[in-house]
């Protein structure tokens, strides 16, 4: 999957990037003060302000900004000399502030911008969970995972029985209302570090990270019994088929992992519905294949 420089700084851990800001901050200011005064300096301080407000938090990024500011008033004090009079270096104080300080504006009003549309971009609007396509990058960013430490993956793909009538007779308000049930449903059940995802329509999955054939078997079949346990409540005639996929290593694509786990479901599907299928795939080769009936 391919992944950008922005991308691949905002994974990294929070310690790491406030390290490597310091760092820069650090070497530009070394740089400053070994170099004469007929250089400017003070552009070279909007990456780390820069990338304080970007990678951090805008509060970070004005912290940063103050920090240049003094550096680079200490710097023109001490060549006052150079100076017709103090007057310059106060008038630079108030041009380097001004100038950080407009930079932080913008970077936060676009910081902000930027964070709300790409949580537009990965969610369902009417669910809540993540959409197709976020699932897809989180489904491919564990296989990589499990490409450096091997460990099981089980991926869900879950589709709703009969929901289809639910929409013709009781109209499509009360459709969504199901669907959202559903979503509710399936996030109370989940770990913080599993994902759950509306993948289109009526169809639904789940990403379990380090969850073997045996821990899969436990944590599906009782959010399948919680989705049963809802449909009734509502009196909703829904059931779910549901395949998963336990995989010991990472196949060559999350696609690929995630058609698995929809023919898994299929075959629930083609086979009288409201079941969970199990399998446990090693590398490309099926390891078996075991079905357990829940509900």
């Amino acid at each position: 999957m391919p992944l950008n420089l922005t991308e691949a700084l905002a994974r990294r851990s929070r310690f790491f990037r406030l390290l490597a800001a310091m760092a820069l901050f650090a070497a530009i200011t070394a740089l400053r003060f070994m170099v004469g005064p007929e250089f400017s300096f003070s552009f070279l301080y909007l990456v780390p302000v820069s990338f304080m407000t970007w990678f951090l938090s805008p509060r970070s990024g004005l912290y940063t900004s103050f920090a240049a500011t003094g550096v680079l008033l200490i710097f023109d004090l001490r060549h006052r000399g150079l100076y017709a009079g103090d007057q310059v270096a106060v008038w630079d104080l108030i041009m380097n502030a001004g100038m950080f300080l407009f930079l932080i504006f913008i970077l936060g009003e676009v910081r902000q911008l930027y964070r709300r549309e790409r949580e537009l971009s990965q969610t369902d609007s009417l669910t809540g969970l993540y959409n197709r396509r976020a699932f897809n990058d989180a489904a491919e960013l564990e296989g990589e995972r499990m490409r450096r430490l091997p460990r099981p993956l089980t991926l869900v793909y879950m589709d709703l029985d009969n929901f289809k009538p639910v929409n013709d007779t009781q109209g499509h308000a009360a459709g969504d209302r199901l669907l959202q049930a559903v979503a509710r449903t399936m996030t109370a059940e989940i770990r913080s570090m599993d994902v759950a995802a509306r993948l289109g329509g009526d169809e639904f999955a789940l990403l379990l990270p380090e969850t073997d054939p045996d821990a899969a078997r436990g944590a599906v079949s009782k959010i399948h019994q919680r989705l049963l346990e809802a449909m009734r409540s509502e009196r909703w005639p829904v059931t779910f088929s549901i395949g998963a996929i336990t995989f010991a290593s990472p196949l060559a694509s999350a696609e690929e992992m995630i058609k698995r786990a929809d023919q898994a479901m299929y075959e629930v599907k083609q086979s009288g519905k409201d079941r969970v299928a199990f399998h446990a795939v090693a590398g490309e080769i099926s390891a078996g294949a075991k079905e357990l009936r829940a509900g």
